[in-house]
C-alpha cells in the first residue's frame, strides 16, 4: 500500500530526499511497508489496520482524517496531529472540527489561540457536534450578563 509523498512527510517527519532513499525511487507515492519503522502512529488493528486508516486517509476519508488526528494526540504528536485534524475540519467534519478548537484552546500543535479555537467549536456546534453545542451553551449562560430588573441607576 503506498501513500502520498506529502502525507509521509507529515507522519514522519522526514524530508523528501530522505523518504526517496527509504523507499528507493523518487515519486510522489511512497510504500507505507518502507517507512513503517518511522510512523508515528499505529492503529489498534495492527499493521494491516494502520496501513488503511492512513491510505484512507491519504485518499480524503474524513472519518479516517479525524481518527489518524486523535491517534496522533494520543501517541503526544499534536503539530502532526493538527495537519490531519485540519484537512477534515476545513472540510466542515464535526468531530475533526471539536478536535482542533481543543488544540487551539491548549495550546496543543498550536500556539495557544483562544479566538481560533472558539472559532473551530462554534463551527463545530453549528455542524450538529453534540457535545460542542453544550460547550458552547454553557460558555453562553456563563459570560452573558443578566438584565438587571431595575434598569440603569438614576444617580440622585
Amino acid at each position: 500500500m503506498d501513500i502520498t509523498l506529502t502525507s509521509a512527510e507529515w507522519l514522519t517527519r522526514m524530508s523528501r530526499r530522505t523518504l526517496d532513499r527509504l523507499n528507493g525511487e523518487e515519486g510522489n507515492m511512497v510504500a507505507i511497508d518502507k517507512i513503517r519503522h518511522l510512523l508515528l502512529i499505529e492503529d489498534e488493528g495492527g499493521a494491516e489496520a494502520t496501513d488503511n486508516l492512513l491510505q484512507q486517509a491519504d485518499s480524503g476519508d474524513l472519518i479516517a482524517q479525524t481518527h489518524v488526528g486523535a491517534l496522533l494526540l494520543q501517541n503526544k504528536s499534536p503539530a502532526i496531529a493538527v495537519y490531519w485534524l485540519r484537512k477534515a475540519a476545513k472540510r466542515d467534519y464535526p468531530e475533526a472540527m471539536h478536535l482542533l478548537a481543543g488544540c487551539y484552546l491548549r495550546g496543543e500543535g498550536v500556539p495557544l489561540d483562544t479566538d481560533a479555537g472558539l472559532m473551530w467549536l462554534h463551527a463545530a456546534a453549528g455542524a450538529g457536534h453534540a457535545i460542542a453545542k453544550e460547550q458552547t451553551a454553557s460558555l453562553r449562560m456563563r459570560f452573558s450578563s443578566p438584565s438587571s430588573p431595575s434598569g440603569p441607576s438614576s444617580g440622585s
